[in-house]
Formats: C-alpha cells, structure tokens, sequence
C-alpha cells in the first residue's frame, strides 16, 4: 500500500486497503483492467468486508488471474470483488489461490450501469482453488440497488478445501430466471 501521503486528494487515506480501485466519476469512460500473478499476503484492514482486489465502478473489462491471496484473520473480508460493472461487462476470475477469507470471490450486480440496471454481460469463473473459505463464490443480486443477474456464467474446476464448490448465483426478488447448462466431464 502507498502511503496516505502519496494518494491524492480523492484518496486521502488508505484504510481500505484496496489493491486496485477504478475512479467513480461518471465523466470517466468504463475501462479494461488486467490483475494477474500478484501476491497480496496479511491482515486485512480493520474496516469489515473491505477486499483486498476490488475491482469497482466503471469496468468494462476485468480480468483477474493467477494471483495468491492469503489472508490471515480475513474472516470478514472477501479476498476478489468486481462491482459497478457496465452493463454488458466481461468478467474472468480464473486460476487464483485464495485462503483465509470470508467470501471468497464476488461479482455483484450493484449499481450497474451506474444504477440498478440488469446484468447482460459475462461472467467466466474457473480452476480457482479456495481454502478455509466460508462464502467461497458468488455472482448476482446481493441487496437493494443491485440489478438482476441476466448474463452468461461460466463456472467450471472451482474448490474449496479440495472438494469442487459451485457459484451461488443471487437473482433480483421478482425477476425471471434462465438457465442453460453444460455439463462437462
């Protein structure tokens, strides 16, 4: 983390501890953002449920792959959450370690589109290998302001502990649900 010092104005104090942060100005066009094969080892910040890579606002494009996290008393934390996705975004999560935390990877449906728009886009989560995980994977409509969950997910090779862990997929109170399975091996 860079010294309070070192941030701008915008982000005054680093308490939150956050990996990667994408601005929330709405004059800033969406972007693509890349995290891959980095090591974020220790204690989380002390704030709850704070990530530590957090992906948010204005994503068009996230891909997070290859990456150690392990945590040590991380059991109100998520180790990987995009949020504040366009609409249409294109999400991969594949290939990471994760021990130590309270959730282990979230893709949520708040303020989508900059509201509370339904998700369309795509969401690929695949040969994560969790430990010691309580929440190990989850994708969709978590509370008030999230949008439904309308997109495509891939989900495939995920364990926790050893033993393979599906994604819990959170849908909108009220909205209709599609599936189309694939089932592979």
């Amino acid at each position: 983390n860079l010294a309070a010092s070192n941030l701008s104005n915008v982000y005054a104090s680093n308490k939150f501890n956050h990996f990667v942060r994408v601005t929330n100005d709405p004059e800033q066009p969406y972007v693509t953002v890349v995290v891959k094969d980095n090591l974020v080892t220790g204690i989380p910040a002390s704030n709850g449920g704070i990530a530590n890579i957090m992906l948010l606002w204005n994503i068009k494009s996230a891909n997070v792959n290859g990456n150690v996290i392990a945590l040590t008393d991380g059991n109100q934390h998520q180790a990987i959450n995009v949020s504040k996705m366009d609409k249409n975004a294109m999400v991969s999560v594949n290939g990471n370690k994760i021990s130590g935390a309270n959730g282990g990877i979230y893709v949520t449906t708040w303020l989508c589109g900059g509201s509370d728009l339904d998700f369309t886009g795509s969401v690929d989560i695949y040969g994560n290998s969790l430990t010691d995980v309580v929440k190990p994977i989850f994708v969709g409509y978590e509370a008030e302001g999230h949008g439904a969950f309308n997109g495509t997910l891939i989900d495939n090779n995920n364990t926790n502990n050893g033993v393979p862990v599906a994604v819990e997929v959170g849908q909108k109170p009220g909205s209709t649900e599609y599936y189309t399975v694939t089932v592979v091996s």
